[in-house]
Order: C-alpha cells, then structure tokens, then sequence
C-alpha cells in the first residue's frame, strides 16, 4: 500500500494556528533517483478517475530567474510535444504569497510564467506521462467531470480561491523535489484520503 510504501504522513490542519497552511499537509519519502515516480503515484490514487489541470508559475521556483526560466520552457516544450490543450501567460509576479504554509515575499520588480495544461485521464495513466511531470513545483487541479479542456484552462486564470474549490474536487500543490504536499478540498476527508492511500489501522 502507498502509505507504506512511501512512508506517507497525512494530517489535516487546523485553520486556527495559521490560516495560511493547506487544508490537509501530506509528506513522503521521494526517492533521491528520481522523485516523479513516487509523486505519480500518490496523484494517481487520489485523483481516482478523474482528469487534471497542472498548473506551472515560475513564482513557486526559486529566486534565480535562469533556472525559472529553463524548467519552465523544459515543461511548456514538453506540453506542445504532446499536443496537450494549454494556455500560457505572463502576470506581474505576486509580492507576497504562500505555499505549503510558508510566506514568501519578493521584492524583485518581474514578470511570472504561468502555463496551464489539461492532461486527459487516459494521457495521465500512460506511465510514461510521469516523466514528464515538473519537479520543482506545481500545482494539480483535479476536476469532478470531464472538462472543454481549451475553455477551463483560459478560465482558471480569472477564478478566484472559492470559485476554484467550488469547480474541482481537489487542489493539490507537489513539491516533488522536497516530498511534500499541500491539499485543498471542499468534499474529500482525512478517511477518504486514507482510504485512497491505502491506509491500514492497527495493521489491518
């Protein structure tokens, strides 16, 4: 089972303590050869059947906008290679945001990246696909039916938080690299999510 397997760690965070921190936080053990197998794994079981919309900004990277740069021109290549619906854009990099409960400002004056691609269920459970999923961060919109893939992915950029949550079942940010996820969900549970994973109690 998964939670094995990958010495899964789930638990649902209280929004009390900090209102920046994903619903649900979820660490695993990536493998230092290559981490994407492990990641794909886990977003396969938990989207079920389900297609999904990865989104890529180069504000979740690190500072150094050359390397910005590389691994998100390495993904967007990728995506037209495959011949995947997407919509690309440039926005003014966001001052102050969080992920995975961290607060991150930039003073830099700059311009972010964004691509956003629809992958199909049966592109996604070619196991292939997983090479080419981003390691450095990304953003997973996993959606409650099939989806106009050309309409959502020009959409989502004008949704706000409540409107996303209200339109897919399940957002998870994967930073692939460091082991960890952060879940937000109007419909899913920690049983369900343990249920999903594999999760035994007691050993049983």
């Amino acid at each position: 089972m998964l939670f094995e397997k990958y010495k899964i760690k789930l638990k649902e965070n209280s929004s009390s303590v900090d209102h920046n921190l994903p619903r649900f936080s979820l660490s695993y053990r990536a493998k230092k050869s290559d981490p994407r197998h492990v990641s794909y794994n886990i977003l396969t079981a938990l989207s079920e059947n389900s297609d999904i919309i990865i989104e890529l900004n180069t504000d979740f990277f690190d500072s150094n906008p050359n390397v910005n740069g590389q691994y998100f021109q390495q993904f967007a290549d990728e995506v037209l290679s495959l011949g995947l619906t997407y919509s690309r854009k440039e926005f003014p990099s966001a001052r102050c945001y969080s992920i995975l409960g961290f607060r991150i400002e930039s003073k830099n004056k700059k311009n972010a990246q964004k691509i956003a691609v629809y992958v199909p269920r049966d592109i996604w459970t070619n196991e292939s696909f997983r090479n080419h999923l981003p390691i450095c961060g990304a953003r997973y919109y996993i959606t409650n039916r099939p989806m106009d893939a050309e309409d959502i992915v020009n959409k989502i950029w004008t949704m706000d938080g409540k409107e996303i949550k209200n339109t897919f079942k399940l957002i998870i940010f994967d930073y692939t690299f460091y082991g960890q996820m952060g879940i937000e969900t109007n419909l899913y549970n920690i049983d369900d999510f343990n249920k999903l994973l594999g999760y035994k109690k007691d050993g049983q």
